[in-house]
């Protein structure tokens, strides 16, 4: 959380904000693909590496990560002098509150998707060492399916297509609920929602730097990062309770009653100006 929170306002100093969008689109497709190629080689990984293993791979790849920080990536300008802006401020302002709650619930949909899809496959008759096969064609065709509204979410457009973004992950959950034990059907629909996500996850962050001012950004984004893992934590908690009690069939409607709640709040939406003072 605190690395993402760093990592979107250095992004932002070192972008223009006509570039910012695309730029938030590179960081969230490398999301994507780290996420996706965890799901598809994790169960290659494991016979050979063991849960350590994993473990220790990931250590290598912070490494790694630091590296790249220290020797590749530029230095941003220095913008502005630093003011202490409170919690509070960024905490009691509408227009980050209706983004915090937007990441919160992107995430909880996206673990509680993840909790049930691997046993839908199963179910529809693909072994789980061959979900890799099932993922990676996802995920290729929902990045070149979110290119253009990205391409387009700047300016007058952006509330446009983040609002139209919105309702293409609402629509995936409904179309989940109908595919689940079908491949080809959760396919599609996991096609849809990661088309959405996709688009959502790079508007977002974008969304924040653009209304947060310079001295509050690194605050405004260290809440909506910590928001995001919140998300994260809540949606496999309530999946796995509402698989446990009621099926795995009902978590399509738990994530499309969330999602459908986050287009309420977010419909009146003001992304224009900065609005923490």
């Amino acid at each position: 959380g605190a690395i993402a929170a760093v990592l979107i306002a250095l992004t932002a100093d070192l972008t223009r904000p006509e570039n910012r969008t695309p730029a938030m689109a590179m960081i969230g497709v490398t999301i994507g693909l780290s996420f996706t190629a965890s799901m598809a080689f994790s169960p290659m990984l494991y016979p050979m590496i063991g849960v350590p293993g994993l473990f220790v791979l990931t250590g290598v790849l912070a490494l790694t990560a630091i590296a790249v920080t220290r020797w590749v990536v530029p230095n941003p300008p220095n913008l502005v002098a630093m003011d202490r802006v409170s919690f509070g401020a960024v905490l009691s302002n509408v227009e980050l509150l209706r983004l915090n709650l937007g990441i919160f619930v992107l995430h909880s949909s996206l673990m509680a998707t993840f909790m049930v899809v691997p046993a839908a496959l199963v179910q529809g008759g693909l072994a789980q060492p061959d979900h890799w096969k099932f993922y990676i064609p996802v995920m290729i065709v929902s990045f070149i399916l979110m290119v253009p509204p990205v391409a387009f979410a700047h300016g007058k457009w952006r509330k446009q297509v983040f609002l139209g973004a919105l309702v293409v992950v609402l629509l995936s959950h409904f179309l989940m609920h109908f595919a689940l034990g079908k491949v080809w059907g959760t396919a599609i629909a996991l096609t849809v929602f990661f088309t959405g996500f996709n688009v959502l996850e790079a508007s977002l962050p974008s969304l924040v730097t653009l209304v947060a001012p310079p001295n509050a950004k690194g605050t405004a984004t260290g809440v909506y990062s910590t928001t995001q893992f919140l998300g994260t934590f809540s949606g496999a908690t309530f999946a796995g309770m509402l698989t446990q009690h009621f099926g795995s069939e009902v978590v399509p409607f738990f994530t499309a009653g969330i999602t459908f709640l986050w287009l309420v709040v977010a419909w009146p939406m003001n992304v224009n100006k900065p609005v923490v003072p």
